[in-house]
């Protein structure tokens, strides 16, 4: 997606096989940050990181949410565990294979999108994004951190 593109709806599901819609992940926030990632990328998991900073900074405006690529549902889940990722990461499995890369054809991670409450996106998803995320928190919304 291009920044102004519109997020498509989804439907996907944590490691404990809980639906999340685009909605319930906003859980009242300004935005979302969506990653895109699989648990045995080198790079994804090195991002987490930033992840953590970003949600310990801003996270009262931002609900992050990883969005598995991953085809195999025990390695994704133990990933999970492992990192202590405390947002939203949900994924097509253990059912669907490839439906969140097919989705957003996307075959690469780590990707980002950052979206507004509209689901519109603020920022065209690319990759090692965080330092504009980062950068255009503290513009946004006035920050100093």
């Amino acid at each position: 997606m291009q920044k102004g593109e519109f997020a498509t709806s989804f439907n996907w599901f944590d490691v404990n096989g809980v639906a999340y819609d685009f909605k319930s992940v906003l859980n009242g926030k300004k935005y979302v940050l969506v990653v895109f990632w699989s648990s045995d990328c080198e790079s994804c998991r090195y991002e987490i990181k930033f992840a953590k900073n970003i949600e310990q900074r801003y996270g009262d405006k931002v609900s992050i949410v990883y969005l598995s690529i991953d085809t195999d549902f025990q390695k994704w889940k133990q990933a999970v565990e492992e990192e202590k990722m405390t947002w939203y990461n949900l994924s097509g499995l253990p059912n669907s294979k490839k439906t969140v890369a097919e989705n957003y054809y996307t075959d690469y991670a780590p990707e980002f999108l950052l979206l507004d409450t509209e689901g519109k996106s603020l920022i065209p998803n690319s990759r090692h994004l965080f330092f504009e995320i980062d950068s255009f928190f503290k513009n946004e919304l006035n920050l100093s951190k």
